[in-house]
């Protein structure tokens, strides 16, 4: 190969490079901008269920996290549900991801909300019913069973 030849491959080589380069740069920075406003979106949601978890903690079967994301679970002997909350891609909405599982049959689905007052209620209504399905099946078993 003539010097010529690589010469002119060694510069194709870097100028490409160079491009991706700051493609790459861009996309990143990009992403790191859409992770911060993600993060500022769930704010809201995050400290309103550290609230919650403090408030619920004594109740079986109830885990909320939030630490780094946010997932609750609702468990019983027999079933269990969870709920996983982020932001769209462009952080244009919540997104909740819903998983319930009844012994060996499970389903999923997948939501999209405008505020996080939406999430909340639906996260706070499904805590509430476990509380009280728990709290039923204790006294039922304490009346049957002593």
């Amino acid at each position: 190969m003539s010097d010529t030849t690589r010469k002119t491959l060694a510069e194709l080589l870097n100028a490409i490079a160079s491009e991706e380069k700051e493609n790459s740069l861009n996309a990143l920075n990009n992403m790191n901008e859409l992770n911060k406003s993600s993060i500022e979106m769930l704010a809201p949601l995050k400290t309103a269920l550290e609230g919650l978890r403090l408030e619920t903690e004594s109740f079986r079967g109830l885990s909320i996290t939030t630490e780094p994301s946010i997932l609750i679970k609702l468990e019983t002997a027999s079933s269990g549900t969870r709920f996983e909350v982020s932001t769209s891609r462009y952080n244009t909405c919540f997104t909740v991801n819903y998983w319930h599982s009844f012994e060996d049959e499970s389903e999923q689905e997948y939501n999209s909300y405008q505020t996080a007052d939406e999430v909340l209620e639906i996260l706070i209504e499904s805590i509430g019913k476990h509380i009280g399905q728990q709290q039923a099946g204790e006294q039922w078993r304490k009346e049957r069973f002593g």
